[in-house]
């Protein structure tokens, strides 16, 4: 049985994404947050904060949801780890 690929998006969709995830980023946690809503390397002279690589142990199923929802919105699984990270640090206690 073949599997049909799927297309890749356009750049222009991915820039339509990034504006709504930029504008739903900067109302949450203020502007400076470019690394969560655009991957790959930030543009030359861009003030990115450092970040550091951990490991998680989560369940796979929780894991594989994290993954289905990141894609629906146009994210990266990582991105969607260190959006719901964050959501979660700045509730009250």
């Amino acid at each position: 049985m073949k599997t049909k690929k799927k297309a890749y998006t356009t750049v222009t969709e991915l820039e339509k994404n990034f504006e709504r995830e930029a504008a739903w980023a900067d109302s949450r946690y203020g502007p400076n947050v470019p690394r969560l809503t655009r991957p790959g390397r930030p543009r030359k002279g861009t003030k990115v904060e450092r970040t550091e690589p951990h490991s998680v142990r989560v369940a796979g199923l929780v894991w594989r949801s994290l993954q289905k929802k990141a894609k629906a919105k146009g994210l990266s699984t990582n991105a969607a780890l260190q959006l719901a990270a964050m959501e979660w640090v700045s509730k009250e206690p």
